[in-house]
């Protein structure tokens, strides 16, 4: 149909019946849009991906500081998003492997990136010590019993690979306040009496 023959059949229309076939024109041309860019992205993902990342370097302030507003004035949905985000066990792992390292920076601790991060890749599901299952679930970052941590084997050494365990945190906070003699020594006292 030619436009010219639209635009005299909207004219003759009344005013409240163009601005609410304008508004369906307008919604009918964003969802089309939608679904032709969806349909681009599935053939092309990889000039979508690169598309954004170059969106993405050259926005990184104004980009930071929408976020940083939005947080602002969105506390409860932000925590919430940050639990869901955290009971994935890889995010769960990132999120304690990337504390690790900056704390061990900060102290001076030899640290193998490396291998910490390949924890990542394959969250244990299991308690080294224990052989209990891990709990990713406990929401933002509180770590509590079950929930993973990163344990040096011996803590005169850093982060290095052989040196280092997943585990629980009850565990692991037990295991930092003794040595292997005075826990020997616990354990037989409990067995004796209880």
């Amino acid at each position: 149909m030619d436009i010219s023959l639209n635009r005299k059949w909207l004219k003759l229309q009344s005013p409240e019946d163009q601005v609410v076939i304008a508004k369906a024109t307008k919604a009918a041309t964003r969802a089309r849009n939608r679904r032709a860019n969806e349909l681009y992205a599935e053939r092309h993902p990889d000039r979508v991906k690169a598309r954004r990342k170059r969106w993405e370097s050259k926005n990184v302030v104004s980009r930071r500081e929408y976020n940083r507003q939005w947080r602002a004035a969105n506390p409860d949905r932000y925590a919430q998003s940050m639990d869901r985000w955290r009971q994935v066990p890889k995010n769960r792992m990132k999120s304690i492997i990337r504390s690790r390292i900056a704390d061990a920076k900060r102290r001076g601790i030899i640290v193998d990136e490396v291998a910490l991060f390949e924890f990542i890749e394959n969250p244990p599901t299991h308690c080294a010590i224990s052989g209990l299952l891990l709990d990713y679930s406990t929401g933002r970052g509180r770590r509590v019993g079950m929930s993973p941590s990163v344990d040096r084997i011996d803590s005169t050494l850093g982060y290095v690979r052989g040196n280092i365990a997943i585990v629980s945190h009850r565990l692991n906070t037990i295991k930092s306040f003794g040595t292997a003699s005075e826990h020997r020594m616990v354990a037989e006292y409990l067995e004796k009496f209880l």
